[in-house]
């Protein structure tokens, strides 16, 4: 279980990482720095092991005592060789490189986005995918925070219709992979938001999947201690579960 670190507002700030530090990215990173996809999940601990200092946020405690704690590092990804970090209820996703070194630009959100279930970036493109919680559309906006547009709507009857879009990731050729939980399966758009596809998950992945991931390999993570991996064989349309 993930704590939080509480320190109160009359004492000496100081972040650090509640998790024990582990040599993830030494492991994760290839020598070149980065691992053989051009992108991938992080966990929130790699943080600490690359020195990344988590931003604070100020708060009443039950007591009636002002104290400050660290923000979850809700998402973090790498798609080559940057990292790109989204704190809870930040307005920015904060880039890195893969030593840990901040990037000197940041990137911001629309303004009337708040909060995020997850993104996906496009570097080459320099546009950001954006879905928030209880939402059903994807947003697309470029680096400067600028919405470009937004597809998908609630819907079950039609292919192209999204209930429950829990995790997204950009395959090769710029589609947008989209996990969708209520019709337990993931369906493909091109960049302009046009439904290409929809794969169908098996009984065993409908209970248990929690992201996907991926561009070159598409990847789905799952299993009832968050231990399995499954890769789709787009030439038989089926996800195959990682030895």
């Amino acid at each position: 279980m993930k704590r939080r670190t509480f320190m109160f507002a009359g004492a000496a700030l100081t972040v650090a990482s509640v998790l024990p530090p582990v040599s993830f990215a030494r492991q994760s990173f290839t020598a070149s720095g980065v691992s053989k996809d051009t992108t991938e999940r992080l966990p929130e601990n790699l943080l600490n092991e690359l020195g990344i200092q988590v931003p604070i946020r100020d708060a009443l405690s039950p007591s009636g005592e002002r104290v400050s704690f660290q923000k979850r590092a809700n998402i973090i990804r790498r798609y080559g060789d940057s990292l790109y970090v989204y704190f809870e209820h930040e307005r920015v996703i904060r880039v890195f490189d893969t030593q840990g070194n901040p990037a000197s630009n940041e990137l911001p959100l629309p303004k009337y986005i708040s909060d995020l279930k997850d993104f996906a970036v496009d570097p080459t493109l320099q546009q950001l995918y954006l879905l928030q919680p209880g939402k059903h559309h994807i947003v697309l906006a470029d680096f400067g925070g600028e919405i470009v547009s937004t597809f998908g709507e609630f819907g079950i009857e039609q292919d192209y219709q999204l209930n429950g879009p829990k995790s997204i990731t950009i395959g090769k050729s710029n589609q947008l992979f989209v996990l969708n939980s209520g019709s337990s399966s993931i369906k493909v758009f091109d960049s302009n938001g046009v439904f290409l596809k929809n794969y169908t998950l098996s009984q065993k992945q409908k209970r248990t999947v929690t992201s996907i991931d991926g561009s070159n390999q598409i990847i789905i993570n799952g299993g009832k201690f968050s231990d399995r991996q499954w890769k789709l064989d787009q030439n038989i349309r089926n996800f195959i579960e990682v030895d």
